[in-house]
């Protein structure tokens, strides 16, 4: 069993990105992340602003080379108003363990992934099935040479708002032994630098945006929103990250970035935005912040299985 496990880590290294539109260098069975923002700001009204993460992934590989496997995850974001004492605070919740099949085809230059999932995302207050959002991804890879992959495909969930579409396309690319790139538009860049054996550095932009539920408002069915009126508005992050390897799969990162278009909205059961609303909303101000964490790391480009001697 052990070395069942061993090979589907392997296995996934080579040919599954980690999260659904994160292309990276590496796949983390356990990680959990901490961001802190010296400074939030709303329309000149200071906040506290708390937001913290667990993200693990479960694969198995079965003998015709494919891979199942579950990647259960947690999130809690909280948005505490200083000076707004007559509305209630922001606290917010995503759980979900995504289902996810990696497929081998009789072309070895083809392989995709497929993912679905089932979030609960709100306040996690009178929980009803309309807190929960279901979505899908799907990519394709083709290995145009040994070190460069192609990515396309498309992801999709149903939003509080209605169903969210979205087209992936990008490239993997692993330009020698110390340098790598990634990139899926139009939700992640990665370029990584390895340092030494146990330093790596580099950047990445990310955008993201999700909706919560409020089983707590006053106003029935309402929800927070990060996209804003639009829907096309997303948190925007470019930062740059040190990877330092306290041991061979224990690594403890920090990542210094900027925050843009971060909102907090809340919209009613007609998708427009309340404005005399029972929560602290709004958009934050454009900030400086600091994520770090700790991760049961696995590289894909290590010369050898976990406990093993064999190359690949």
């Amino acid at each position: 069993m052990k070395r069942h496990l061993q090979y589907s880590i392997i296995f996934l290294l080579l040919f599954l990105h980690p999260e659904f539109a994160f292309p990276q260098n590496y796949l983390n069975i356990f990680n959990i992340t901490y961001f802190y923002l010296p400074v939030v700001s709303i329309d000149g009204i200071d906040d506290n602003y708390r937001d913290y993460s667990i993200v693990t992934a479960l694969p198995y590989k079965f003998k015709n080379g494919n891979v199942f496997g579950i990647k259960p995850q947690y999130e809690y974001i909280s948005l505490i108003g200083e000076n707004t004492p007559l509305l209630k605070n922001l606290h917010l919740q995503s759980l979900g363990c995504p289902v996810f099949a990696v497929i081998k085809y009789k072309n070895p230059k083809w392989s995709s992934y497929t993912e679905f999932v089932v979030n609960l995302n709100s306040d996690f207050v009178n929980i009803q099935k309309n807190q929960f959002q279901v979505g899908a991804t799907v990519l394709f890879f083709y290995e145009k040479k040994k070190n460069f992959t192609w990515q396309f495909g498309a992801f999709f969930i149903q939003e509080t708002f209605g169903l969210y579409p979205m087209i992936l396309l990008g490239l993997d690319w692993k330009i020698d032994t110390k340098n790598y790139f990634s990139v899926i538009l139009p939700a992640y860049l990665i370029y990584e630098r390895k340092l030494n054996s146990k330093f790596y550095t580099g950047f990445e932009v990310e955008l993201s945006g999700q909706t919560y539920r409020l089983g707590g408002s006053a106003y029935e069915n309402s929800y927070i929103s990060q996209f804003g009126q639009s829907k096309l508005s997303f948190i925007t992050e470019p930062r740059l990250f040190l990877d330092y390897y306290i041991a061979k799969h224990i690594v403890f990162y920090i990542k210094p970035g900027w925050r843009f278009l971060q909102k907090y909205e809340q919209y009613d059961t007609h998708y427009e935005r309340i404005k005399n609303s029972d929560y602290v909303q709004g958009q934050l101000e454009n900030s400086f912040y600091i994520e770090g964490g700790f991760a049961f790391r696995f590289r894909y480009d290590e010369p050898t299985l976990p406990s093993d001697n064999t190359s690949r």
